[in-house]
């Protein structure tokens, strides 16, 4: 049994006085922080992408670790304290770091090859193409909060075993001193492999990341903060104390962990707050901008970089491939493409489906070469598109340019395009899948399993991306480049 020494009145006093407003603040700020986050994230695309549950986990654990871990700050408070609060609080916080650390480069890393294979088809196969599964494993946020607490549960058993058994740090034993003992090695190894390891590797990692979000330099902020002050308390920790003080070495894993609860939740929705209430003076016109950025080259350009700092390089280019497919229609249409059915070549198609057959044989099938036909091999401008008398620009549908035709079946020659488009943009896993409503993508599936392929199919898909960039990044891409959108 560890020998305790009666303490200076003095000293509890002035510890109460010290930590425990500091625990309170620290409580009030966190829980305030992330409940502002989590109300935010509900309209706010920018806050969706940092992912909201891991963003309510990391809360939780900072409560839990900062409240605790000052509450030990005073006198005669219970060794276990230290103990939850390391293994249920501090050590969730680092995990969370890591797994938004690598979640922020699986991001932008599959982007980032996902634009420079439409540039370059030619290029050898990315880590990230080569491993889509795990692309879309790191995007998933409750399967990463599933896969943390599996693998915690080792580290979780252990600390519950110790705070049931009557030794140094069980709930029994109320220690006033808390000597460096075998309940402290789990925990103390796994911050040190996080401090000296983990952390300065995804430092290095995420040093070239690029997002506009603002994501690498918060995380950057979390790493450093705790390689700094979690190894200074870990170090500290192991020297006993040699003089009666109302200061505890407890106080800089607490603030390391505020620090990033600061950086990681706060701030985002701070500046989130800031984009919403400074409205552009442009906002009125936002979406003839955005019409008008699709058929210049220049901007249309720097407009699908910025999307890419953004991952959603996918919406520019599918609103340009949407007007290819529509001036192809539209062209179909005019030079009178459109086969009427001879009743003597009906014998292998069902007369009863409106839809065509082009699906009924295996030769009929796409090829990977077919599905990239009408894909934009490059970043260029959509002017001799829009700019056509036989269709309107956007945002125009091509309902709008066939009017009571638009519901009629797309003939056999079409088909492919109109599947090529749907596997590129719409199908399940693919890395040009674009975020749609629920409703719009099983009307698209459904029409596509049924062959059915008509006219205006997409058009609800290409009103909810306009939407979609209009809500999302084309507010910030103006504010950005107010100078350049409109100069006189």
């Amino acid at each position: 049994m560890v020998s305790r020494d009666i303490p200076d009145p003095d000293i509890i006093r002035l510890t109460l006085a010290i930590y425990v407003p500091m625990a309170v603040l620290a409580g009030i700020f966190i829980v305030g922080s992330t409940a502002l986050f989590y109300h935010r994230s509900r309209t706010c695309k920018d806050l969706q992408r940092r992912s909201v549950p891991l963003a309510v986990a990391m809360g939780v654990a900072s409560f839990i670790a900062s409240n605790l871990l000052f509450a030990r700050g005073v006198h005669g408070m219970g060794c276990y304290l230290i103990l939850i609060g390391s293994y249920f609080g501090l050590y969730f916080v680092h995990a969370i770091v890591l797994i938004r650390s690598l979640r922020l480069i699986a991001m932008t890393r599959s982007a980032s090859a996902k634009v420079q294979r439409l540039v370059h088809p030619e290029r050898p196969l990315t880590f990230w193409e080569r491993h889509p599964r795990l692309t879309r494993m790191l995007s998933d946020d409750r399967q990463l909060l599933t896969y943390m607490f599996l693998g915690s549960s080792p580290m979780i058993i252990f600390a519950i075993l110790v705070l049931a058994t009557p030794t140094h740090f069980s709930f029994t034993a109320k220690q006033a001193e808390c000597a460096y003992t075998w309940e402290e090695y789990p925990i103390t190894v796994v911050i040190f492999a996080f401090v000296l390891v983990i952390f300065p590797a995804l430092i290095y990692g995420a040093r070239r990341v690029r997002d506009a979000y603002a994501m690498r330099s918060d995380l950057m902020v979390a790493c450093f903060t705790s390689i700094i002050l979690d190894a200074t308390f870990l170090l500290l920790s192991m020297f006993p104390e040699t003089s009666a003080s109302p200061f505890n070495v407890l106080v800089l894993p607490a603030f390391s962990v505020l620090i990033i609860q600061f950086s990681g939740v706060f701030l985002p929705w701070l500046r989130s707050q800031r984009q919403h209430m400074r409205a552009g003076r442009h906002a009125a016109d936002s979406l003839a901008v955005l019409f008008r950025v699709m058929r210049d080259p220049d901007l249309l350009s720097l407009f699908c970089q910025f999307c890419e700092d953004n991952f959603c390089a996918e919406l520019p280019f599918f609103l340009a491939d949407y007007q290819r497919l529509k001036a192809k229609s539209i062209g179909a249409m005019a030079a009178d493409k459109i086969a009427r059915r001879d009743p003597a070549n009906r014998s292998d198609e069902n007369l009863s489906s409106p839809g065509n057959r082009w699906l009924a044989t295996s030769k009929h099938r796409p090829s990977e070469k077919d599905l990239d036909s009408i894909s934009l091999r490059k970043v260029e401008s959509i002017e001799d598109l829009s700019g056509s008398p036989a269709i309107s620009p956007l945002p125009g549908t091509i309902a709008e340019d066939l009017g009571p035709l638009a519901r009629q079946p797309v003939p056999s020659e079409l088909a492919i395009d109109f599947y090529c488009f749907y596997e590129r943009y719409f199908a399940h896993g693919s890395i040009w899948e674009v975020n749609i409503s629920g409703r719009t993508h099983l009307y698209l599936r459904s029409l596509v399993e049924r062959e059915q392929f008509v006219w205006a199919m997409f058009d609800p898909a290409k009103d909810e991306v306009t939407q979609l960039l209009m809500e999302d990044v084309f507010g910030k891409f103006m504010r950005l480049n107010n100078d350049l959108l409109f100069a006189a």
